[in-house]
């Protein structure tokens, strides 16, 4: 309902307008971590700007933004499922490591979906692979205690409108992790 709005406009050619896109996109939480890495390999691509420059305008470390970009490396199936949070950044790092074992990488793809490996856990099992051992095995992520699946928590994080829901559990007990990205959220999940 106001009138009026404090604002300040600027005149930026395109290559800024962009950057500038970038930069607030980057900063929003609900970004995932495949348009952040399409964003800045656009930036790298179509405006020709190095990999380090895009790293300081962003605040980030180099190898974060190459990282980020590598993603784009991945079979589109593999960046479907990071985009949709099927798997996490970290998962599709630990596939990007096998690359030049695409039936490899392919299974343990599937095995971080079947079996809702953790990070660490792909991370493993893919360094067991590129050392030649064909047999490894894949144990399930423990959630909690085997009480929740990973269904099990998106349900209840969607319930309670929270962006991520954790259960950390400990040899008596455990914990919740509730993981919201406003004060709002906060608001409407105490409510």
């Amino acid at each position: 309902g106001l009138i009026e709005i404090p604002a300040i406009i600027r005149q930026v050619d395109d290559l800024q307008q962009f950057e500038l896109a970038v930069l607030e996109n980057i900063q929003r939480s609900d970004l995932n971590a495949l348009e952040i890495a399409k964003s800045i390999y656009r930036l790298h691509v179509e405006y020709q700007q190095s990999y380090e420059d895009i790293a300081k305008k962003l605040g980030k470390a180099y190898t974060t933004i190459v990282n980020s970009t590598r993603l784009l490396q991945l079979p589109e199936v593999m960046q479907q499922s990071i985009a949709n949070g099927s798997i996490s950044e970290g998962h599709g790092r630990a596939l990007l490591s096998l690359t030049k074992m695409p039936e490899i990488q392919n299974k343990l793809y599937n095995q971080i979906l079947s079996h809702g490996l953790s990070v660490r856990q792909a991370e493993s099992m893919a360094s067991q692979y590129k050392k030649g051992d064909t047999k490894v095995k894949a144990k399930p992520k423990s959630s909690t205690n085997g009480v929740l699946s990973d269904i099990d928590t998106k349900n209840i994080s969607a319930k309670l409108g929270a962006k991520k829901v954790e259960f950390k559990p400990a040899k008596k007990g455990g914990k919740i992790v509730i993981s919201y990205s406003s004060d709002k959220q906060l608001t409407e999940i105490v409510d």
